[in-house]
C-alpha cells in the first residue's frame, strides 16, 4: 500500500520545530500491510522526538523539489545522551538467494 504523508491526512508540520514523530508513525503504520508498504515524504524539515519504528518491507522514497530532512528538536530526551534512536527497523529481515539481507 502506498502512503504519501501529507498535511491534512497526518497533522503534519514538516517546519523543522513542531515534532512530526506521531505523523510519520501513522504512515508507516498504515502502509504496512502483508510486510509491504511505500511511504512518500514530500519535502520539508521533519522534527523527529521520538523513535519512529518501521515496519519489514516499508520503503520510505522522498518526493519534491529538495530531499525530506530529518531533524532533533532541542533538549529532546534520551537522543542527547545517544542512548536513543531516532528510526528503529523492526520485523523479519529475510535472506533472498545469495543477495544478502533485504
Amino acid at each position: 500500500k502506498a502512503v504519501y504523508l501529507s498535511a491534512p491526512q497526518f497533522e503534519l508540520h514538516a517546519d523543522g520545530k513542531a515534532d512530526d514523530s506521531a505523523a510519520i508513525q501513522a504512515a508507516m503504520d498504515k502502509a504496512e500491510v502483508n510486510n509491504q508498504g511505500i511511504v512518500f515524504f514530500p519535502s520539508g524539515r521533519y522534527a523527529v522526538a521520538r523513535t519512529v519504528y518501521m515496519r519489514a518491507g516499508v520503503r520510505v522514497f522522498g518526493y519534491g523539489p529538495t530531499r525530506p530532512v530529518f531533524v532533533l528538536p532541542d533538549k529532546t530526551p534520551g537522543f542527547q545522551e545517544g542512548v536513543g534512536t531516532m528510526f528503529m527497523a523492526v520485523g523479519a529481515l529475510h535472506l533472498i538467494g545469495d543477495q544478502g539481507l533485504v
